[in-house]
C-alpha cells in the first residue's frame, strides 16, 4: 500500500519491501475454455476501467497501456479467427489416441 511521499507516477520506482500488503482476493482457475466458442477473443484488459471506489495512480504508463491494448483489440478484431493453442493441442491429442 502506498504511503505519503511514495512515488505513484512512475512504475519503475520500487517501494520498500516493508510496505503493508493486502490480500485483495483469490483467483481460482478451475478449467480452460476454447476461444472458438468462448467469449475471450473480442475482449481486452484496460487498466483504467476500474470499479467504483478505486482510482488509478498518476502513472502515465496506465494511459499508454490503455491506448495500446485498445489498438491491439482493434487489430485482432480485423484478423480472421485462428484456432487457439489449446484447441490445436486438443486436436493433436485426439488424433494420437
Amino acid at each position: 500500500m502506498a504511503e505519503p511521499g511514495d512515488t505513484v507516477d512512475n512504475a519503475t520506482v520500487q517501494w520498500p519491501a516493508s510496505r503493508r500488503a493486502i490480500d485483495a482476493g483469490t483467483l481460482a482457475i478451475d478449467h480452460a475454455s476454447l476461444e472458438d466458442d468462448g467469449a475471450c477473443r473480442d475482449i481486452t484488459f484496460d487498466p483504467l476501467i476500474l470499479p467504483a471506489g478505486i482510482g488509478p495512480s498518476d502513472d502515465p504508463l496506465l494511459s499508454a497501456r490503455s491506448a495500446a491494448y485498445s489498438s491491439s483489440l482493434t487489430r485482432r478484431s480485423g484478423e480472421p479467427a485462428q484456432p487457439s493453442a489449446l484447441a490445436q493441442e486438443q486436436a493433436t491429442g485426439e488424433k494420437q489416441q
